[in-house]
């Protein structure tokens, strides 16, 4: 009934997170300088700290992973079947995380077979046996998902491998400042050290002999085996970390990164007498330290989040539930992601979960107070970011649509890029469908004219279109479809030749809604160089009606104005019409 029990469970993690990597890389390297920076350059990541605040999978990953590293050592010296099969249990929980997490146990079984295969024993069909069978729900995941396709797939978010490694070289080296707070949540030295002990490592095996199967060797060949993972993730949709949420999957590498990061400095720390190592590693830690805590505003304003959809989503939607005069605990939602109810104590289910029937039950049991979410997941091809779409969710909202009536009840554009929708359900009967743009007729009056091509036009954007918007959809304002007008883009103008000839002219101005994610124009019409109507801010899902005198006017125009950001805003001048004089 309440999730509130995640956060102090990740605060534990996070604790329990740091010790497990201290005595994981302490256990196999026997080095207590490499253990200490590891653990502590892991915990002074901005990201990491945002995300074991949050109620995310991927700290219960970095926990896994440190466990796992530090069981694998157990089992290692141990070397017995039971302590194998434990072992192997650990890989399997492990494999749970995350799909993507399965390519990652190539790394541990394939290091771990000259032990496992020492001698003539079961330890080896055990093993195996044990880590088949309890992977099998992520292989059914994977399968049931058709895993490549998981996230994405109908979008062509695959096959940018190179271009989201870039990406994220820069997103997490390059990070400017935005109003006195970091861009985004990553340290630009945390990925240098990172490359530096790498390439560290790699002259380190190249210098030794190759007969010499020594530590680094061991290490750099566990972690080659391990990077299938990464790749996996960067070449799925989450390796776009120009989506804000996604850059949480970044949390997966930490462990990986924060080592080699310690590698890098503990290496340095031997050009120091061997007395002073210890004291050259402490202060080195305490530099890192103080690096993130020069950033201590942007944790506090929580700047992992601030500009991502979903948490905008939830804090809109929690909005409208407060100010509505029933109280939230005597509602009931129907949303993509129920949790997000139920960590705060409401009421919620999934899409899936309903039936007519069901549906019913729940209606008198909240007296009506049952709400479907049209959210993120549901938009599809109208979302600013295709590539953080599920395309199955979508399918599941449309297909949920044609099912439950419902009524439009409240609606707020979300980060400019889409519209949330909260409609009441109701049983029996066909309600408004509150996310199909009405189709609406307008005929031509007596002695009137639609306005058409302009003598002269520019705009930034795209090119003029006549009876479509600017990217050639219908004209589509506030949830209204029009047959007649004309598309256009900010910045522009357009000109037109009167001659005098027209008493008034009338129209419906707005932005147009094939996409949402327009920061606002500004429409002013002039009539031979007098401003006869001005728009000021024009938001999406806002219309402007236009009805203007033109006695005696001979040149109209128009002038759009982007105020400022360009993108989306796609303007339409819908059902133009000129009235001849009588």
């Amino acid at each position: 009934n309440d999730l509130h029990w995640v956060f102090p469970l990740h605060l534990f993690l996070l604790i329990a997170t740091i010790f497990l990597l201290y005595f994981a890389v302490r256990t196999w390297t026997a080095n207590k300088n490499l253990a200490f920076l590891t653990a502590a350059i892991f915990a002074a990541q901005p990201t990491a700290l945002f995300q074991f605040r949050s109620a995310s999978i991927e700290p219960l990953y970095t926990f896994l992973f440190a466990l796992c590293v530090f069981l694998w050592k157990w089992a290692w010296d141990k070397n017995t079947v039971k302590h194998w099969v434990f072992f192997a249990l650990a890989l399997a929980f492990f494999a749970q995380t995350r799909q993507e997490t399965v390519f990652c146990l190539g790394a541990f079984v394939f290091m771990s077979l000259p032990k496992i295969l020492d001698k003539k024993d079961f330890k080896a069909p055990i093993f195996f046996a044990v880590i088949s069978f309890f992977c099998i729900p992520v292989l059914l995941t994977i399968s049931h998902y058709q895993g490549y396709n998981f996230q994405g797939g109908a979008f062509s978010a695959h096959g940018h491998f190179f271009e989201n490694l870039r990406q994220a070289w820069n997103i997490t080296v390059n990070t400017p400042l935005e109003n006195g707070l970091l861009r985004n949540p990553f340290l630009s030295s945390f990925s240098i050290l990172t490359a530096a002990g790498i390439i560290i490592l790699i002259a380190g095996c190249i210098k030794t002999s190759p007969k010499n199967i020594n530590n680094t060797r061991f290490i750099l060949l566990f972690f080659a085996l391990y990077f299938p993972q990464i790749f996996m993730i960067l070449e799925n949709v989450s390796g776009d970390l120009s989506i804000e949420i996604n850059q949480r999957y970044t949390l997966v590498m930490f462990p990986a990164m924060a080592f080699f990061s310690a590698f890098a400095i503990e290496k340095v720390s031997k050009l120091f007498p061997k007395d002073n190592r210890t004291l050259f590693v402490f202060i080195a830690a305490a530099v890192l330290w103080a690096n993130s805590l020069q950033y201590k505003t942007s944790f506090e304003k929580n700047i992992m989040y601030n500009r991502n959809h979903l948490t905008t989503e939830e804090q809109e939607i929690l909005k409208w539930v407060y100010s509505d005069k029933v109280g939230a605990q005597n509602k009931l939602f129907v949303y993509s992601r129920p949790w997000h109810f139920i960590g705060y104590g409401m009421s919620a289910v999934h899409y899936n979960s309903l039936t007519p029937q069901k549906l019913e039950d729940y209606i008198k049991k909240y007296n009506g107070e049952v709400y479907y979410i049209r959210g993120l997941d549901c938009w599809d091809s109208q979302t600013y970011h295709k590539k953080a779409v599920e395309h199955r969710i979508a399918n599941v909202c449309d297909n949920f649509e044609r099912i439950f009536p419902m009524d439009f009840v409240h609606s707020a554009i979300i980060t400019n890029n889409y519209r949330l929708v909260v409609a009441k359900l109701k049983a029996g009967g066909i309600g408004e469908n509150p996310f199909v743009a009405k189709k609406v007729s307008v005929e031509l009056p007596k002695n009137s004219k639609w306005l058409g091509e302009p003598i002269e036009s520019r705009q930034d954007w795209g090119a003029l279109q006549i009876n479509k918007s600017v990217t050639g959809r219908p004209i589509t304002i506030n949830k209204k479809r029009y047959e007649n007008g004309i598309g256009t883009h900010a910045n522009g103008m357009l000109r037109y030749n009167l001659n005098g000839e027209y008493k008034r002219f009338t129209a419906i101005l707005g932005l147009d809604e094939s996409e949402f994610c327009s920061n606002g124009a500004r429409v002013k019409i002039f009539g031979d160089g007098k401003l006869l109507s001005d728009t000021q801010n024009l938001k999406p899902s806002e219309e402007f009606q236009v009805n203007i005198p033109l006695l005696g006017v001979k040149e109209l125009l128009f002038t759009t104005d982007a105020l400022g950001d360009i993108g989306c805003d796609h303007i339409d001048i819908a059902v133009p019409i000129l009235y001849e004089k009588e």
